[in-house]
This record gives C-alpha cells, sequence and structure tokens, in this order.
C-alpha cells in the first residue's frame, strides 16, 4: 500500500515527499488512538473525561477531553443510555439455554394454552438517575453494555395480572408483603375462575420462580404453595430463574409505565386508578403478538447462550 501511494504521488505531483497538510497538527498517533478505544472497550462505562486521565497516565502527556471525544465518535462509540437487564448467574445462564433448547423448536401452538402471570412495583417516586456507556450500533442488549438488576420486594404498589392468548385477565392490587397466603388467595380468588373461563382444563399456568410461589419445579418453595397447586391440579409450566426475557407480561408492565411517564399520582389510589383503566386498553391484537413472539425469544436465549437478550 504504501509504494503505490508513493508511486501515485509521483505520478500527481512529481514528487516523493509528502507536503506538508494545512490546519493544526494532530497531537495523537494511530497507537494513541487505539489505546484512548481500547481503554473504552474494556469499560463502557468510563467518560471521556476519565479516558482523557488514563491516557495522561499511559502517555505521559495531556489530551484533551474533546479529543478523546472525538476520537471514540469516529469509533462509533456513542454515550448511550444502557438497557436494563437482570443480573444473571453463570448457573442460571446454563439452565436457560437448557429451557430454550428444549422448547425452541416444538409447535409454537403450546404457547396458546399458557396463562401469563407475574407481580410488578409501581413506583410513585422518581428514578435512580441516569447512567451512559459507550457502545458501538446495534449493541444495545449485549451483557456488557446493560446495567444490571436486581429484583426486591417493598415499593409502593404491587400488582399482579395475568393473560393468555385469548383473553386479558384481571389486575390485582395486594396491600403490603406478598406472602405465600396473599399468594394463595390472589390465585383462588382471581386465577382460578379466569382460567376456567378461558380454558376447558384450566390451562398452563406460568410464573417465576420466585420462593413464595411454591412451584413445583423449585425444591426450596412454599409448602402452602406446592400442596395448593396439587390440590387444585393445576400445571405449572416450568420456568428458569431470572428470566424477564421468557415472560411476555414484561412488555405489558413496561407499555403501562411508558404511559404513566411524567404524570404525578396525589395517592396511591389515583395511581391504581389510572393503570386500571391503561390495563383495560390493551387490545386483543397485542396479546396475541407477544404470545406469538414466544419461538423468537427462545431462539434469542440460545443464541445468547443464556445471556439477556432484546427482549
Amino acid at each position: 500500500m504504501s509504494v503505490s501511494n508513493i508511486y501515485r504521488r509521483w505520478q500527481r505531483t512529481r514528487e516523493v515527499e509528502r507536503r506538508p497538510k494545512s490546519g493544526r497538527p494532530r497531537i495523537t498517533t494511530e497507537r494513541d488512538e487505539r489505546n484512548v478505544v481500547r481503554l473504552v472497550k474494556e469499560d463502557p462505562t468510563r467518560t471521556s473525561t476519565d479516558v482523557m486521565d488514563k491516557v495522561r497516565g499511559i502517555l505521559g502527556r495531556r489530551v484533551s477531553r474533546s479529543t478523546a471525544q472525538r476520537v471514540l465518535r469516529r469509533a462509533k462509540l456513542f454515550g448511550r443510555r444502557p438497557s436494563k437487564k437482570p443480573l444473571i448467574s453463570k448457573k442460571n445462564q446454563k439452565a436457560r439455554r437448557a429451557y430454550a433448547k428444549k422448547y425452541k423448536d416444538q409447535d409454537p401452538a403450546i404457547w396458546n394454552d399458557v396463562i401469563w402471570s407475574d407481580w410488578t412495583k409501581i413506583n410513585l417516586v422518581g428514578s435512580d438517575g441516569i447512567r451512559y456507556v459507550r457502545r458501538p450500533p446495534g449493541m444495545r442488549n449485549y451483557h456488557k453494555y446493560t446495567t444490571k438488576t436486581v429484583k426486591h420486594g417493598g415499593g409502593s404498589i404491587m400488582v399482579w395480572g395475568c393473560f393468555c392468548a385469548h383473553d386479558l385477565g384481571p389486575l390485582i392490587r395486594s396491600e403490603g408483603k406478598v406472602t405465600s397466603p396473599v399468594y394463595r388467595d390472589v390465585l383462588e380468588q382471581h386465577m382460578v375462575p379466569f382460567s376456567r373461563q378461558v380454558y376447558v382444563d384450566g390451562g398452563i399456568f406460568m410464573q417465576d420462580n420466585d420462593p413464595k410461589h411454591g412451584s413445583p419445579h423449585v425444591a426450596r418453595s412454599s409448602k402452602l404453595m406446592r400442596a395448593w397447586f396439587r390440590r387444585n391440579r393445576t400445571r405449572v409450566l416450568d420456568h428458569p430463574p431470572q428470566s424477564p426475557d421468557l415472560n411476555p407480561i414484561e412488555h405489558l408492565w413496561e407499555e403501562l409505565k411508558r404511559r404513566a411517564k411524567g404524570k404525578k399520582f396525589r395517592n396511591k389510589d389515583e395511581a391504581w386508578a389510572f393503570y386500571q383503566a391503561e390495563w383495560n386498553k390493551i387490545p386483543l391484537e397485542t396479546l396475541q403478538k407477544l404470545v406469538a413472539s414466544m419461538p423468537r425469544r427462545l431462539q434469542a436465549v440460545y443464541a445468547a447462550k443464556g445471556q439477556a437478550t432484546k427482549y
């Protein structure tokens, strides 16, 4: 490449030496810029100021923040808000991939018999603030560029809901801490009537692996709930831990909270009335699309080797 460049320069100018370039000369070499990019790829949460300080320590000379920003922009490493994904342990990554492998090639019609359920917390207080990461285009959901979240209790209002491909289920508000007896009452009074209304055999119930849910597939879980499921002959879908992307109802929660963005509620009752009204507006077409997405979700989990996906 160098020889051909020199030859073309000779043909064009009859000179071998490069002419001086106009403008201020660059203070960074290609190697310097590779160091800047490497520093950010090692830790995507580093700001241009952090990079400037690090480069100064490595190169022994000052690099301005604007220079660091230009280098990162040329490398297509722009500051972006990270998507929030659950922190998934190595053990659960294996469990998620095994689950995806088990179900990804099965008849998609099986998901039409599933009643999807979950709890969510409605916050009446502000957010935790915004953090940014620098990432290449198309890598928003790669685990390295996401913010990890961990489930925890508490909150202003705890809400339980369910749906299936054929109908929208009830939305239930729970006061105080959600215990196994509270959960049993919710299922007994709301889930069972809904399931028998939609399915002759009651369908297949899906819940996450919270110990108080008493899943038959989880050894250390609520004895009260496991006995309740046996007594009621409820079929429970096995579901891997830390897998909100394999539960389509999470998208309904996201949509409801998006609609509430910017709204100010004077109290819990006002917030609850808003969420109830918005829940009842969800069209059947949306539910069917979410259920139909299950094969794609499973393929994505399998391809990501159990890591978080875009769902």
